[in-house]
């Protein structure tokens, strides 16, 4: 990744910057009225190679969900959320207990997927389509591993496709809303 950044670094210190008396000024490239367009952005994107992208990455970043659940689920994806079992990795002491169901240690994978609280959610969504792509030991392979045609009714397939991240993020939601606010069941 550092490559990468360098190169783009080195194509970014070749652009000049105009010395000018008049005041300041956004302004993007060569092109006549100053202002950022896709051509010469795609001009400057073609001359850099960017990294083969993985098949999560891909689906994630072309999914339609809010900047925000994508955000979420690349660091689901990661193991990164900030869970108590990535909290004691990185030093700090505390509960380690789960917030929704009190009972086993919170890890991003019980939290997520296991624990009696997200389960039941998971179950219902299984009960109202039917079917289910969940990995019932790994919430990482259950995000790779969502199938994005459900059947041929298109509404179904966004709901289908969208279900994953939102179920997450509110479980995320629900989890902080008790550890910060002491509020239970806000999501």
């Amino acid at each position: 990744m550092k490559a990468h950044t360098d190169a783009l670094a080195t194509i970014l210190e070749k652009r000049k910057i105009l010395i000018s008396t008049s005041t300041d000024q956004l302004r993007w490239g060569r092109n006549s009225e100053d202002n950022f367009n896709f051509k010469e952005a795609k001009r400057i994107a073609t001359g850099f190679n960017f990294p083969s992208l993985d098949k999560i990455w891909k689906d994630l970043w072309q999914n339609p969900h809010w900047m925000k659940i994508k955000l979420f689920m690349w660091l689901v994806h990661h193991k990164k959320i900030l869970t108590w079992e990535n909290l004691r990795k990185k030093g700090f002491a505390g509960p380690s207990r789960c917030q929704l169901c009190g009972i086993h240690e919170e890890t991003m994978d019980h939290l997520l997927n296991f624990c009696t609280f997200t389960s039941t959610l998971w179950n219902w969504v299984s009960l109202i389509f039917r079917q289910t792509d969940r990995d019932e030991n790994d919430i990482t392979k259950t995000l790779n591993n969502w199938r994005r045609n459900l059947s041929e009714n298109e509404t179904v397939n966004i709901v289908w496709t969208l279900f994953p991240g939102f179920l997450i993020c509110d479980v995320w939601k629900e989890r902080n809303n008790r550890i910060f606010k002491d509020k239970f069941g806000t999501t």
